[in-house]
């Protein structure tokens, strides 16, 4: 599914030669009572108005959204991802090569502790690979780490640029003002509020960034969409996000979010359980933010809550006024992921 996501949202970019809308976006739209579609049609594209009108496939076939085109439904083709060490297992076939032990116990096993490795994707969880031996994780606050990938789970590497000066952090553990070693287009999972800024040479952890006006926030460029102001990094500081065509009938266009908006802060407080959760640990250390190892270890109710507010946190201005049919056939990650979420919210 989520293939089928980015290929869509790249797409975006890439404007027909037909009417726009008066933003310049494409238009998105269920299937009209009056339009008539072939057997199979699940997208009519309206070359003349720039619109796309959807009809979702029914049983297990899926619609292939084309761009500038009409789609047809075809059979689904299931693919199931193999696992990477301590990933949940039934045979040794549900494992991938890096659990070169196979399936041990209902569990893909790789390399234990001062086992061989050309990288740390073959060691078990707990580990990592160096100088071609998986060794046990640093630490909260050992140092000489190189990469996040050194350190336990639930920890990131405070890099320096000299390991031997570089300690491993808790994610969101920073709070905002305290200097942080790195900070990469803003941002730094070590930081509370994920986002980071310059200030004098040094880097530093900032405020829970807010959108400046109410969301969602309707912008016709990206000069408008723009943070609210931290003054510890000077009265003229903030942060930009993108102004995107969201997939709805108008053609409207939205700004992306910050964090400290409130579907920002739903989506950082369950990335919070995920990083203080004990399921954690059962994950390779090149896993530790995967969806394939959450889902093998984590509650289904909060591996539910996790995808539909990260979902809807990175893709907001795409779903804002998003009919159900379009995001079946366009955002289908996001469709089930909102399905899911609603399911267990009146439960």
């Amino acid at each position: 599914m989520q293939g089928k996501i980015l290929v869509f949202v790249g797409l975006l970019a890439t404007l027909a030669y037909g009417e726009l809308s008066a933003t310049g976006c494409e238009m998105f739209n269920c299937k009209l009572p009056s339009q008539k579609f072939g057997s199979n049609t699940c997208v009519y594209f309206n070359q003349k108005t720039n619109t796309y009108y959807v009809q979702p496939c029914s049983g297990d076939n899926y619609c292939p959204a084309l761009h500038n085109s009409n789609s047809t439904c075809q059979a689904e083709q299931n693919f199931t991802a193999q696992g990477w060490p301590g990933e949940k297992c039934t045979t040794a076939s549900d494992c991938n090569a890096y659990a070169y032990k196979g399936c041990v116990g209902g569990i893909c096993t790789g390399a234990a502790k001062g086992g061989g490795c050309q990288d740390s994707n073959s060691c078990n969880p707990g580990l990592y690979c160096s100088k071609r031996f998986c060794v046990s994780q640093l630490q909260v606050g050992q140092s000489g780490c190189n990469s996040d990938f050194d350190c336990v789970n639930g920890a990131g590497c405070n890099f320096t640029g000299n390991a031997a000066t570089s300690t491993c952090v808790a994610y969101l553990s920073i709070q905002p003002h305290a200097p942080v070693a790195q900070c990469q287009i803003n941002q730094n999972r070590l930081c509370s509020s994920l986002t980071c800024a310059q200030l004098n040479g040094a880097n530093y952890c900032t405020n829970p960034l807010k959108s400046y006006a109410f969301i969602p926030m309707a912008c016709d460029d990206n000069s408008e969409c723009t943070s609210s102001n931290d003054p510890f990094f000077g009265n003229n500081f903030d942060l930009s996000s993108s102004c995107d065509c969201a997939l709805n009938p108008n053609g409207n266009r939205y700004c992306g979010l910050f964090p400290g908006d409130a579907p920002g802060q739903s989506y950082l407080s369950q990335l919070a359980l995920w990083y203080q959760s004990n399921e954690m640990n059962n994950c390779n250390t090149f896993r530790r933010h995967s969806d394939g190892c959450m889902n093998s270890w984590w509650d289904a109710k909060d591996m539910a809550f996790y995808n539909y507010y990260n979902l809807n946190y990175k893709m907001y201005a795409f779903v804002q006024n998003m009919p159900d049919c379009v995001a079946q056939v366009y955002l289908p990650e996001y469709y089930y992921a909102k399905q899911q979420y609603q399911q267990y919210q009146n439960q």
